[in-house]
């Protein structure tokens, strides 16, 4: 019998990768140095430490508010690279500049104050109307495919590992067919900041509209890329071809000699149908913790915040040591935004649930459901009081099968009847569906918001977690 000699993987040149390990600053003119280094990433884009041009515009542009018509230089008051978006930076150190109208600079043309930035992904707004052009054109594609595919791919959200895997087949890095995973793109664990920015309306199952768990915001993995993906080692982003041609590639955000050396600029398989908006925010994600030496130095800073008044992002200077709170508070599971005073919990709530033009007769104010329990920091929204009188008795008197206004939205008595049956119906679906974990993360966010001021969008939500339809909602409230 032929035996062969033991499997090797691919030897990895630890010597020749550490070439590919190397790091570029990209710094904030408007701060003196050594506390002026907004990003600092990876130069994975060429054998002697390069990044491509396109991508760090993308990413500071992301960190500056959304500015991707800034530039670089090479000096903190020099003249932009003439360099073409397509090529290769291969400096140490980079100025990111944007431009500022006639109004925020002085006569010499210097800017009155520094350009603002966002200081977490979980204040980053999403935009919408104004992708990088790099990905405008996978916009286009996939709104094509959705509308052609939408009506024809239906699925429960308890079938979407299975939906998944038939789409993708394989792993859409590795195109291998075992030991695979399905992974969420933007994860369940952010599911505040994709309902705030309206991320739902990329979905492609009219059935799964109102949550994260949806085919375009799912891919199939290799078991051992699933975790790196998780902990933001690396991105899906486009880059151009030898033709010119922008193709999604993978593209290493961590430093690792092995995915490095394996998957760097490796053109991924066929993922037309997961949403390029969806893998534009998972990129935005992956370099927002860079930031953290830029809000931990105790420097204060120019950043973009949710005016209590406007509920607009507005230009705010905060102190060091604001920054450095903020930094701090990032994963309590609140808003990340550095506080300019201690303000009430309607404030406080109004700033973690802010979005564009919102006003303020788009919020309601909810009251606090009684007796709710609270375990490891998780809170049942299923909680009832025993004191709350039942509302579901129409004008008449009777009390029919069909109350008005859909009581067992509102009423919260331990009498009503309809409440408990509405309630028990959604646990029992919860638990045959399999997306128990998924419902504690709605049932949390539904039970703090019962106390919050609300947004239009967080107000069908709420309702929505509640287990009523957007067209009883709407018919409720027309």
């Amino acid at each position: 019998m032929f035996l062969r000699e033991p499997c090797q993987e691919r030897h990895v040149d630890l010597d020749h990768i550490s070439l590919h390990l190397q790091l570029i600053s990209f710094h904030h003119p408007g701060y003196a140095h050594p506390n002026d280094i907004i990003l600092q990433l990876l130069a994975s884009d060429d054998p002697s430490g390069g990044l491509h041009h396109l991508t760090a515009l993308t990413a500071c542009g992301i960190v500056a508010g959304n500015r991707f018509d800034g530039y670089f230089s090479t000096t903190r008051n020099g003249q932009a690279i003439e360099d073409s978006p397509d090529s290769v930076l291969i400096g140490k150190d980079y100025w990111f500049h944007v431009p500022q109208s006639s109004t925020d600079t002085t006569m010499n043309e210097v800017p009155l104050t520094p350009y603002p930035i966002y200081a977490s992904f979980e204040q980053w707004q999403f935009p919408h109307d104004s992708l990088p052009t790099s990905w405008q054109a996978f916009e286009q594609a996939f709104q094509r495919l959705q509308s052609v595919e939408q009506a024809s791919i239906i699925f429960a959200e308890s079938s979407l590992t299975a939906a998944t895997k038939h789409r993708d087949s394989t792993c859409r890095i590795t195109a291998s067919g075992k030991a695979t995973d399905v992974a969420h793109v933007i994860p369940v664990n952010q599911v505040d900041w994709f309902w705030r920015n309206d991320m739902m309306k990329y979905g492609r199952n009219p059935l799964a509209a109102h949550s994260v768990n949806d085919l375009s915001n799912t891919i199939l993995l290799r078991a051992d890329l699933h975790p790196t993906f998780d902990a933001l080692e690396w991105v899906i982003i486009p880059k151009p071809n030898s033709e010119g041609v922008m193709q999604f590639v993978f593209h290493l955000i961590q430093p690792s000699p092995e995915l490095a050396e394996r998957y760097h600029n490796c053109r991924v398989y066929h993922i037309a149908g997961i949403s390029p908006q969806i893998l534009f925010a998972a990129f935005a994600r992956a370099i927002f913790p860079s930031l953290h030496n830029f809000l931990a130095k105790g420097v204060s800073r120019w950043l973009l915040a949710i005016s209590s008044q406007s509920q607009k992002y507005e230009s705010k200077h905060f102190s060091g040591l604001e920054c450095e709170a903020s930094f701090r508070a990032k994963g309590r599971g609140r808003s990340n935004s550095p506080k300019k005073r201690k303000g009430t919990d309607q404030e406080d709530a109004k700033e973690a649930c802010g979005s564009k033009g919102a006003s303020s007769g788009d919020f309601i104010q909810h009251r606090r459901p009684h007796n709710s329990s609270s375990g490891e920091g998780h809170t049942n929204i299923n909680a009832i009081g025993d004191q709350d009188p039942c509302t579901c008795t129409s004008s008449s008197g009777s009390d029919g099968p069909y109350p008005e206004k859909n009581p067992a939205v509102y009423c919260r008595s331990a009498n009503c009847r309809y409440l408990r049956l509405r309630l028990d119906g959604l646990e029992k679906e919860r638990e045959r569906s399999g997306t128990q974990e998924w419902w504690k993360a709605q049932e949390l966010w539904a039970s703090r918001a019962y106390d919050n001021p609300l947004s239009q969008n967080e107000i069908k939500r709420f309702f929505w977690a509640r287990g009523v339809e957007d067209a009883t909602w709407e018919s409720d409230h027309s």
